[in-house]
C-alpha cells in the first residue's frame, strides 16, 4: 500500500467518524428552526389574546320582551351563558315580579316593594378556557311613588369584592340609557373595572329600593359591550416560555 493509499484510506475514516456528528449537529439546528417558528406563532398568538378584539360586541342584553315579558336575555354572546334576570326583597330571596306594557308591545319587569322587592340581579358567566371584558353598558329602568329613593349598580366580578357602578339618592324618575359619565356613575370605580379582560362570572345588581311601601321598581333594558377573550392553554405557555429559553441558548452558543 502506497503512501496515497493511505492517505486517503485516513481521509475517509476521518469523515466517516465525523460523519455522525455533522448529522447530528444538522438535526439540531433543524429542530431549533422548527422551534423558532413555533415560538413565533405562540408569540402572535399571545400578542393577539392579549389586544383582544378591535370591535366591542354586545355582550349580554334584556330587553324583557316585546309583547309578553319573560326574564331571559334577548342575545348572549358565544362562550358566555347567563341566568333569567331575578327579582330579589331584602333578603336577597327572590321576590314576586309582573312584566308591564310600557307602551307599543316594549315590555318591562316590576317589582312591588309591597311584595318586598325592590332589586334585580344576573350573573353573566365564561365557558372554561374563556375570560370576557366589560367596556361599556347601558341601562334604562325608572322608578314610581318612591317618596324618596336610593338608586345603585353593583357588580362583583369572579369571587372579588363588589364594585361599585352608580349611586345616587333622589326622588322617582326614569332613564332611557344611563351608563358611564352620567351622573351618580362612578367613574374611577369603572375606569379601572374597564381594564379587566379576566372575567370568568360578573353578577350584576340594579337596587331601586323606594322609602315608600307603595314604590315600585321597573326595569326595562340593560345592554352590556366587551370583549370575549380565549385563555390559552398551560401547556402552551410552558412550550413558549421553554421556547424562549432555548432561542437564547442558542443565541448564546452563536456568539
Amino acid at each position: 500500500m502506497n503512501a496515497q493509499t493511505r492517505d486517503d484510506q485516513g481521509q475517509s475514516t476521518v469523515r466517516d467518524t465525523l460523519a455522525p456528528s455533522r448529522e447530528g449537529r444538522l438535526d439540531f439546528r433543524d429542530r431549533l428552526r422548527s422551534l423558532r417558528a413555533r415560538v413565533v406563532a405562540l408569540l402572535g398568538l399571545a400578542l393577539a389574546l392579549g389586544s383582544g378584539p378591535v370591535a366591542a360586541l354586545d355582550l349580554v342584553e334584556f330587553t324583557f320582551g316585546s309583547g309578553t315579558g319573560t326574564d331571559t336575555a334577548q342575545s348572549v354572546a358565544a362562550h358566555l351563558h347567563v341566568t333569567p334576570v331575578v327579582g330579589r326583597n331584602s333578603a336577597g330571596n327572590p321576590a314576586p315580579h309582573s312584566f308591564v306594557d310600557l307602551g307599543g308591545g316594549n315590555m318591562a319587569m316590576q317589582l312591588l316593594k309591597s311584595q318586598g322587592g325592590y332589586w334585580f340581579d344576573f350573573t353573566l358567566t365564561a365557558d372554561p378556557g374563556w375570560t370576557f371584558q366589560v367596556t361599556n353598558a347601558h341601562f334604562t329602568f325608572k322608578t314610581q311613588d318612591t317618596a324618596g329613593e336610593n338608586r345603585d349598580i353593583t357588580v362583583r366580578p369572579n369571587a372579588d369584592p363588589k364594585v361599585v357602578w352608580y349611586d345616587v339618592s333622589g326622588s322617582s324618575t326614569s332613564f332611557t340609557d344611563l351608563g358611564p359619565g352620567d351622573y351618580g356613575w362612578q367613574t374611577a370605580d369603572w375606569n379601572a373595572f374597564v381594564l379587566r379582560s379576566d372575567l370568568q362570572s360578573l353578577r350584576v345588581v340594579l337596587s331601586l329600593k323606594g322609602n315608600s311601601v307603595n314604590s315600585r321598581a321597573i326595569f326595562d333594558r340593560v345592554l352590556l359591550e366587551g370583549n370575549v377573550l380565549a385563555v390559552p392553554e398551560p401547556g402552551t405557555w410552558a412550550l413558549l416560555l421553554a421556547g424562549l429559553g432555548l432561542l437564547g441558548f442558542a443565541a448564546r452558543r452563536r456568539a
